[in-house]
């Protein structure tokens, strides 16, 4: 742990991370990238024809463009980090699937939607790096936040209402 942070918890000894603490931190670290990679491309993966579409949800790589083969991978690690960080298991395709839905731009999502996903893969991330604890600290030279401190994603289910009711739905 950095001097400065032992010195702002008085009598605290210096702990080395669990491993646990280092193992999210690892976890946290994929996911973040996987998350900054998806950003950097996400708007072009909303606005795809039906053609594009197809190719992205159907193609082999080698027919791909650089944006979806980057975001394609970025979707992989992503919920790599957040599934194996949980079980460690293998992940099995239906999985990815449902990651992909859930937390990235779909072909026709609206801008809304994308950033609703966007607000989750970071409370995703959020969650993993508060369970870093230490080895964050020690990494990052700051503290990661406690359950009980951590910064709020907003409301699911405001946000949720808030959207249905712009689209009229119920």
């Amino acid at each position: 742990v950095p001097a400065a942070i032992a010195a702002s918890k008085p009598g605290a000894a210096e702990k080395p991370p669990t491993g646990a603490e280092t193992s999210a931190l690892g976890f946290y670290q994929r996911g973040k990238s996987a998350s900054e990679n998806a950003d950097a491309v996400e708007g072009k993966i909303a606005k795809l024809g039906l053609l594009g579409q197809a190719k992205l949800k159907y193609g082999p790589n080698f027919i791909q463009t650089p944006e979806g083969q980057l975001y394609g991978q970025a979707q992989r690690e992503f919920t790599e980090a957040r599934l194996r960080k949980e079980s460690g298991a293998a992940i099995p395709p239906a999985e990815y699937e449902n990651d992909a839905k859930t937390y990235f731009a779909q072909p026709g999502d609206k801008p809304d939607v994308i950033d609703r996903k966007r607000t989750r893969r970071a409370g995703v991330l959020e969650s993993i790096r508060t369970g870093s604890g230490r080895a964050y600290a020690e990494y990052y030279g700051e503290e990661a936040p406690k359950a009980s401190n951590a910064p709020k994603v907003d409301d699911a289910g405001s946000k949720a209402d808030e959207i249905r009711k712009k689209y009229g739905l119920k």
